[in-house]
């Protein structure tokens, strides 16, 4: 039976082994720079999602923050017109109510032709002024956030750079209607857009040219609610006053 021969060279490198540096975990091991390389991509990948995060995060704030101060203010001023007309309704109708000639006058009551027709007189003011009240109510039910609410400049300038300015004869946008901008649809949108369906549906062709023009010639939002407030204003001290 042979014997594999014995190599002494062999053996001394594997006990001279000890002194020389390490391979596994020194400079020279590739799985080293394998590892780093990992670490490195994964924290550059994991830095640029925050940034990205923290960079959509940051518009979306100051998106916000300028949507707020535009919107909030004038529509609160707009609920509190409504709730302050209805409460004004109450008291106009109770106030015609208690004055009008129909009341059980007291017994013994003698009144006299001239009172009578100030009453009459003072009635027709009365009454007056309830339907004014009442048309003031109707024109804030019908008034929606775009009529006070300022245009998206940022969106009408994008829109432009995607779609082209317009030209005439064609749609907003240059071509058609179906490239322009779209909100996101939800109930209150969808609302909006039934009812000035119907309402174009039920106005004739010259109310429509009145509105398309008005609609192009947009007032300003805080001259429109000053103007309701102003009205409103004046109903109110005609009813105290009265």
């Amino acid at each position: 039976m042979a014997y594999t021969p014995i190599d002494d060279t062999m053996e001394d490198k594997d006990e001279d082994d000890w002194l020389e540096p390490p391979v596994q975990g020194g400079a020279a091991d590739p799985l080293v720079n394998q590892e780093f390389e990992r670490l490195s991509n994964k924290f550059s990948d994991a830095g640029y999602r925050e940034g990205i995060t923290d960079g959509k995060l940051s518009t979306l704030q100051q998106g916000f923050d300028e949507g707020f101060a535009a919107s909030v203010p004038l529509s609160r001023r707009v609920g509190v017109l409504r709730g302050k007309a209805a409460a004004l309704l109450a008291i106009a109708i109770a106030t015609a109510s208690a004055k009008s000639p129909t009341a059980s006058p007291s017994r013994n009551t003698i009144t006299s032709p001239t009172t009578e027709a100030r009453s009459h007189s003072h009635l027709h003011s009365e009454i007056d002024i309830v339907d004014s009240i009442r048309e003031l109510i109707r024109q804030l039910s019908q008034l929606r956030r775009d009529d006070i609410l300022p245009e998206d400049e940022e969106r009408i300038a994008h829109e432009k750079e995607e779609h082209g300015h317009p030209t005439e004869g064609e749609g907003k946008n240059g071509n058609d209607d179906e490239n322009k901008f779209e909100l996101d649809r939800n109930d209150k949108r969808d609302l909006e857009n039934l009812e000035r369906s119907l309402e174009m549906m039920g106005s004739t062709s010259s109310d429509a040219n009145a509105n398309g023009s008005a609609r192009k010639s947009k007032r300003n939002g805080e001259e429109v609610v000053r103007d309701l407030e102003g009205r409103l204003g004046d109903l109110e001290r005609a009813v105290l006053r009265g």
